[in-house]
């Protein structure tokens, strides 16, 4: 049995390339002239399910294996059962391949998780208020990469009118930490704000939202 670890639900890129056992009592390899794979040769099922036929049979790399090619709906699924039982005479071994996805809510391995810490700080001393951001991936802060930092806070009731509108915020040093110091559009007291932020992370927009006020 062969294990492998694909993106879930793209067949580009997923390509697999296995060696196949000639049958009886050989030790060597199967090759074009050893086996034409036909339909029912090699059967697919997804999480557990009934298996059908492959949409695409697998064809011989020269001296590299049998190349396996897999559409986009067949990568559907958190585990992928690929079972190989020649269905005629028998000119190869039974193979067996298991492909476990990545990269999407339902698969086997979901995409990371991106949140942040919004610190809200109100400063009286300057009549300022300071929001202060670090973004985490999984349980780790972010260190390299972000870009696009901003944020936007708006009242949190029915109407939402905003009080600081999408803007860019500034890093602290060379973090990866961002702030935002407002001294006009302040908040109040007995009032709860919605504050979303906003980033560029490993090449897609991240959101994360927190309330915050000077109550808490």
């Amino acid at each position: 049995m062969a294990a492998f670890i694909r993106r879930y639900g793209t067949g580009t890129g997923a390509d697999i390339i296995i060696p196949i056992a000639k049958a009886g009592a050989t030790d060597d390899f199967a090759i074009a002239a050893d086996w034409t794979p036909a339909a029912g040769d090699v059967k697919i099922s997804k999480a557990g399910g009934a298996a059908a036929n492959i949409g695409t049979l697998p064809v011989f790399v020269t001296s590299i294996g049998w190349k396996f090619v897999f559409s986009d709906a067949e990568l559907t699924a958190a585990r992928i059962n690929v079972n190989i039982v020649d269905s005629a005479t028998k000119a190869i071994k039974d193979q067996h391949i298991v492909i476990e996805t990545k990269g999407h809510a339902s698969a086997q391995e979901p995409d990371a998780r991106y949140w942040a810490r919004i610190n809200y700080r109100r400063d009286p001393e300057n009549s300022q208020c300071e929001y202060r951001v670090t973004w985490f991936k999984n349980d780790d802060p972010i260190t390299s990469g972000i870009t696009n930092a901003k944020i936007k806070v708006q009242q949190g009731n029915a109407a939402g009118t905003e009080l600081i509108a999408l803007d860019d915020m500034d890093e602290i040093g060379t973090t990866e930490a961002y702030y935002y110091l407002e001294g006009t559009n302040r908040q109040t007291l007995g009032e709860s704000y919605l504050v979303t932020v906003t980033a560029t992370i490993d090449g897609a927009t991240r959101t994360w939202r927190e309330m915050v006020g000077r109550d808490a």
